[in-house]
């Protein structure tokens, strides 16, 4: 085995046992309901409150990965930190994305199906449930998994759209769906993007919750019906996020300059 193959297995194992790890702590979330519910015979696998165990798990992992992550940034170089005004664009920026990746997505029949079942299962559990676990707690961990350990290992071995397109494939097929890995993928683009210029993990959380936010929001108040589910609506919206999303980015990687 050469040197080179070596060095990317081993690559390859320190971007992939940081998922091992979060799916783990779901694994035993999720086993450890099931045996309480089983034992009071309540409810069966079915009825699980899946969002609510998926944020516990995530919640769970949040503590080593935090760790690991920690300790590999500061074998490097210390995050950098990131002003206020560079953490608001950030999240105006995630719901900008989601605003433009969705009507985008919306166009296309095939997606429109995939998306229905996906947000089924999103926005069952109660408004609160769905802030917490999707806004809050899930993208911290993923962030911890495919930004903070993911690329930032990535990056450190490959130039910069090399490890932002692994990253972002990596990102879209952990979703396991057709709708959701593509608009992930697209997503983790801009994570990557994001990551690079601010250094900075709370800005791509942030990033991350505002665009699960506008997901969410725009579900709860049935806004992709009647009007705005129309072709033309849809394309202006996402038109509109998309250049809003740019010029944020660009003031972004201005205040990245000045730094």
């Amino acid at each position: 085995m050469t040197d080179r193959m070596k060095r990317a297995l081993v690559l390859l194992w320190r971007i992939i046992y940081p998922l091992l790890i979060y799916q783990a702590f779901t694994v035993l979330v999720f086993g450890g309901y099931g045996q309480i519910a089983s034992a009071r015979g309540v409810v069966g696998p079915a009825d699980y409150p899946v969002l609510l165990l998926t944020g516990a798990g995530a919640l769970l992992a949040a503590i080593p990965l935090g760790l690991l992550y920690r300790q590999v940034r500061e074998e490097a170089r210390p995050e950098a930190s990131c002003s206020p005004g560079c953490l608001l664009k950030s999240a105006v920026s995630g719901v900008c994305a989601s605003l433009c990746f969705n009507n985008l997505l919306g166009l296309l029949p095939q997606f429109s199906e995939h998306a229905g079942q996906v947000m089924e299962v999103i926005i069952r559990p109660s408004f609160g449930i769905q802030i917490l676990c999707t806004v809050i707690l899930v993208p911290v961990t993923e962030e911890l998994v495919f930004r903070g350990l993911g690329y930032w290992r990535l990056r450190r071995e490959l130039p910069f759209i090399g490890a932002a397109v692994i990253s972002a494939v990596y990102f879209g097929l952990y979703h396991g769906n057709i709708y959701q890995g593509v608009y992930a993928s697209f997503l983790g683009l801009l994570l990557a993007y994001l990551f690079e210029r601010s250094d900075s993990l709370p800005a791509v959380w942030l990033f991350h919750a505002g665009a699960n936010l506008a997901s969410v929001v725009i579900n709860e108040m049935g806004w992709d019906d009647g009007a705005f589910a129309h072709p033309a609506v849809k394309l202006v919206i996402a038109a509109g996020a998309g250049l809003l999303l740019a010029f944020l980015f660009y003031k972004i990687r201005e205040d990245g300059r000045k730094t």
